[in-house]
């Protein structure tokens, strides 16, 4: 019913922008909503938006949103890796830079793409979308939400990459920004422990990233996130594997 809505008025923004929300939405209540919103029609048709509307900011914002939570499966990164979903939302967001909501659907959205899926991650690297979410940090600094899931994005994104391209990753100033979060929100937890990760991502068998890491004193983040943060399981597991990396 909620696409037979978007079809039929297709050129009506409010019902664009309410049914594709409202996707997004469903998707948060349960998996199986998940899962039986993940069709063609469905996905092709929040895509589509992104081009129809590419003026209309509401609309743009709720179709990243339930890009994002539709791609919280094997399945659902598979389909938009498919159809070039990362292109569109970089370009959505390079369109819209200062819109914060769009920002921070779209850090969400490239994080789930991207997290444990390898050929998203270089599709990304391949298209410079690191510079993109690099830049929403630097303009959205007042929004911990998105720094919460640009982190998070770049802690997936850093794991696994080839050398070289961590590699690139460090000289493009990723650490600082991770750095400048950190210490900007001390007691988000779920910052801290992204933040964490990514350190542990980038510290890898090279002399002058391990350096670069030391200089810049990110052991001094992971430890005062693991003495703010006890209770927290993941933040400690991610803070000790960072540490680990870095004394080897």
């Amino acid at each position: 019913r909620i696409l037979n809505s978007m079809r039929w008025y297709v050129n009506n923004s409010e019902i664009q922008d309410s049914g594709a929300r409202l996707i997004g939405l469903l998707c948060i209540k349960s998996s199986t909503n998940r899962a039986a919103l993940l069709t063609d029609e469905v996905c092709q048709k929040l895509l589509q938006n992104l081009d129809d509307y590419a003026d209309v900011a509401s609309v743009i914002d709720s179709s990243i949103y339930s890009i994002g939570k539709l791609s919280f499966s094997n399945e659902g990164q598979e389909f938009f890796s498919k159809v070039n979903a990362i292109t569109k939302i970089l370009h959505a967001m390079d369109r819209n830079i200062h819109n914060r909501g769009i920002q921070i659907y779209g850090c969400e959205a490239i994080w789930m793409l991207i997290l444990n899926h390898d050929r998203n991650k270089h599709k990304l690297v391949q298209l410079r979308g690191h510079e993109t979410i690099l830049r929403s940090m630097d303009i959205h600094i007042e929004s911990a939400e998105l720094q919460k899931k640009a982190c998070g994005g770049m802690a997936s994104l850093c794991n696994i990459l080839p050398f070289s391209d961590r590699l690139e990753l460090l000289e493009s100033g990723v650490l600082e920004r991770i750095l400048f979060a950190m210490d900007r929100y001390p007691n988000f937890d779920l910052l801290q422990d992204n933040g964490c990760s990514a350190i542990s991502s980038l510290t890898f068998p090279s002399r002058e990233a391990v350096d670069l890491i030391w200089r810049l004193e990110a052991p001094e983040r992971v430890l005062r996130a693991l003495e703010n943060h006890p209770h927290s399981i993941s933040l400690q597991i991610s803070g000790c594997d960072a540490l680990k990396r870095l004394s080897g």
